[in-house]
């Protein structure tokens, strides 16, 4: 496993590579953050669009599953050639919860797209991931293979850190929080087996 799916890139290089604005935005979600609130989606105490509108914004940035002309191929194989940054791999947990279910492995490449798998640890499968940065607002959606309706967002920044939230919107008037925390290389996983990032393959 290369040693850079376990080491966290600096903000100031994830948005240098992807050609993003060297201004950190931070998306913190919860009741401290982005929330929704009687149908409409709130900054803190400021209201910035309908839940529907807040669904269409990220399902528009993770776009359409794309075929792998359109990205080059395959992911991990173009990682060792310098075409991806790691972003990292994720324990996905809920609040309360003691065990993680779902790791969540990613890479960004300098068009801004994001490619990565989902692994559902009971089972082992491996779902692909696809998605894509917002230049301007540093906003990343990302959508599930065979999933259409489930999109999960997060901040490029935040993507950056150890610890962090993300929304997951399941069509355009369900949302749900969960937490995201990376694992290093010397980590076991929450089911106590050792953490492996699958490959990236589209």
């Amino acid at each position: 496993v290369a040693t850079a799916w376990w080491t966290a890139p600096t903000y100031g290089y994830a948005s240098g590579y992807s050609g993003c604005s060297e201004q950190p935005v931070s998306y913190e979600y919860g009741d401290d953050g982005i929330y929704v609130e009687n149908g409409n989606v709130y900054v803190g105490d400021q209201a910035v669009a309908s839940e529907e509108e807040y669904y269409d914004q990220a399902n528009e940035i993770a776009g359409d599953f794309p075929s792998d002309s359109e990205t080059g191929g395959d992911a991990a194989a173009d990682e060792a050639e310098g075409d991806w940054l790691p972003l990292g791999v994720f324990a996905v947990v809920s609040e309360g919860q003691t065990k993680s279910e779902m790791t969540l492995q990613i890479a960004l490449n300098k068009e801004g797209m994001v490619r990565g798998n989902l692994k559902i640890d009971l089972t082992d499968k491996v779902i692909q991931v696809f998605g894509n940065v917002d230049k301007e607002t540093q906003r990343v959606a990302l959508k599930l293979e065979g999933k259409d309706d489930i999109v999960i967002e997060a901040g490029l920044y935040n993507l950056t850190e150890d610890v962090l939230t993300v929304m997951i919107h399941y069509g355009k008037d369900r949302q749900e929080e969960r937490g995201l925390i990376r694992l290093t290389q010397d980590d076991e996983s929450p089911e106590g087996q050792d953490s492996a990032p699958q490959s990236t393959e589209n």
